[in-house]
């Protein structure tokens, strides 16, 4: 009884550690919660321009145009906006994205990922009369750290546009590769010989 009560205590270390491991990866944000916020604060910078009551807002065709619309939609009711039709004689802003990436580089501490996620969208605001339009674009660049394990967790499948991009950490140049161990191994070797040509004296 003992025995198996051992073999049962063993087998339970194992699974805790599993469930840590799985429960600390789901805590993890998914690339589609950067991309998400992201698109929330270039939205809010976009109505910033319309500075009205109302306004038709469309969004150029991408895989990701659904974050964009959900944060315009999202971002227009939080300012007080009211969202018309378009050709309805309110302002036009029409939103696009010019940048979406997630990239992902070796991070300080071991088994773990530095990820960045970068979008940028083009803003055109059209206004009514004959005031002229306006063209802008804004950025938003989102950092955290990941476990490597959490990887497979936080890209959707299904969203290419969702996974991340392994990044190589610089080369080294012509200097540190070859010429700065060339010049240590050559001061060396004339040490050894000073050293020799003293002791013969």
């Amino acid at each position: 009884m003992s025995a198996i009560l051992i073999v049962a205590n063993r087998c339970r270390v194992p699974l805790l550690l599993l469930l840590i491991a799985g429960a600390a990866a789901w805590s993890q944000p998914a690339n589609l919660d950067l991309v998400r916020d992201c698109a929330g604060s270039l939205a809010d910078s976009a109505f910033a321009m319309a500075n009205g009551p109302t306004a038709c807002c469309s969004v150029a065709e991408h895989p990701a145009a659904w974050l964009l619309q959900e944060a315009a939609v999202k971002q227009a009711a939080q300012r007080g906006v009211g969202l018309r039709d378009c050709g309805s004689g309110v302002p036009a802003i029409t939103l696009a994205f010019t940048e979406l990436r997630i990239l992902y580089r070796n991070g300080i501490e071991s088994e773990t990922i530095a990820r960045e996620c970068r979008v940028t969208i083009a803003a055109i605001f059209a206004p009514t009369g004959s005031a002229p339009q306006r063209q802008q674009e804004f950025t938003a660049v989102r950092h955290d750290t990941v476990a490597a394990s959490a990887l497979p967790l936080i890209e959707q499948p299904g969203y290419d546009y969702l996974h991340g991009v392994n990044v190589a950490p610089p080369s080294s140049g012509f200097w540190d590769t070859v010429m700065e161990p060339a010049i240590v191994l050559g001061a060396a070797a004339v040490s050894v010989i000073l050293l020799f040509t003293v002791r013969s004296n």
